[in-house]
């Protein structure tokens, strides 16, 4: 919520400094169609607060597995450099439309629509809401089991 405040406070002051411009620019896709800008921000958003959500549950199941904060916000950049150095390989191509990380960014889904299928933008968020709830769901579960140690007690 925090990110999405700042990023309209900096939107604001920019606009009331520089001027807000026009929503119509046009914007070409790699596929040669074009869109007015307000429709790719627009789907940019809500793709980002999705993301947020997804990154947001799949850390909350790894601080319940793994007690370390370090640990998980480690693992969660190994899994995002290590997505991001696979999906330039030739080989990884045909399975890079299975992993989440991959609809994490509407930049890069306009990039990858030739390997992606069609209504991508929509699998993408259901793909990611599913795994948040999956993720929320598992949590819930590990923290309904998780038996805190009291003093003196064991």
């Amino acid at each position: 919520m925090v990110t999405v405040l700042t990023f309209a406070g900096i939107y604001l002051i920019s606009g009331l400094l520089i001027g807000f411009g026009t929503w119509h620019y046009p914007y070409s896709l790699t596929n040669g169609r074009i869109f007015p800008i307000w429709q790719l921000s627009l789907k940019s958003l809500g793709l980002f607060l999705v993301s947020l959500l997804f990154i947001g549950s799949m850390g909350q199941l790894l601080s319940l597995i793994f007690k370390k904060s370090l640990v998980v916000i480690g693992l969660i950049v190994v899994c995002l450099t290590g997505f991001l150095t696979l999906e330039r390989e030739v080989w990884f191509q045909p399975f890079k439309k299975f992993i989440p990380f991959e609809y994490l960014g509407y930049g890069r889904l306009i990039n990858d629509i030739k390997i992606l299928p069609d209504h991508f933008l929509l699998i993408g968020v259901v793909y990611l809401v599913g795994l948040s709830l999956i993720f929320l769901s598992i949590s819930a579960y590990l923290y309904h089991q998780y038996y805190y140690r009291k003093v003196g007690k064991l």
